[in-house]
């Protein structure tokens, strides 16, 4: 039970009250320093159904900095990292053999990316286990390709360095022209 309160983001004192909006993946948590009453509740929910809750999502702190091929995205950062570029994430779990096997591949990756294309394309990770996203993470590694202003797409090729080249080549969509040969 405290692992569910946890992930619905109650750490405080019971009882408690937590609102879940699981079609949109939301939470809204009563303020667990006010007493929870009858006409507290009330307001609470009151301000649920005019939209005045901001919803809790979990997240780590924002790294300082992001050294690397590899961006680090948290619950906090991922939206606005997902809309700047085409991004490639890995939605991983510390603890997870696979997720370990893909790291120096996925650096790998992170650092031929940078060099073919800037920063028109990102190769990000985030920790699904420490931060909430929009997605429906059931696996680990999961990998989505968040093309500049598309819809997202689920990566299910091979974990090697060319085929996931390939895969990014073939569904970014990339701001700059790329001046021909023949134009020069």
């Amino acid at each position: 039970m405290q692992r569910h309160r946890n992930g619905l983001g109650h750490t405080g004192a019971l009882p408690g009250f937590v609102l879940e909006d699981v079609m949109n993946k939301k939470k809204y948590i009563f303020d667990q320093d006010s007493e929870l009453s009858r006409d507290s509740l009330s307001e609470f929910l009151q301000d649920y159904e005019e939209g005045k809750l901001s919803p809790f999502f979990k997240t780590e702190p924002v790294p300082e900095s992001n050294p690397g091929p590899v961006i680090v995205a948290v619950g906090s950062t991922f939206d606005s990292i997902v809309a700047s570029a085409n991004v490639f994430m890995e939605f991983y779990a510390p603890w997870c053999g696979h997720c370990k096997s893909l790291a120096p591949v996925y650096e790998e990756l992170g650092a031929a990316v940078w060099d073919q294309y800037g920063d028109e394309v990102i190769i990000a990770k985030i920790d699904a286990t420490a931060n909430d996203t929009p997605e429906s993470v059931t696996g680990f590694p999961t990998l989505i390709f968040y093309p500049f202003g598309g819809k997202p797409i689920k990566y299910s090729g091979a974990r090697d360095l060319e085929a996931m080249k390939d895969f990014i080549a073939g569904n970014a969509i990339l701001k700059k022209k790329t001046v021909q040969r023949d134009e020069l």
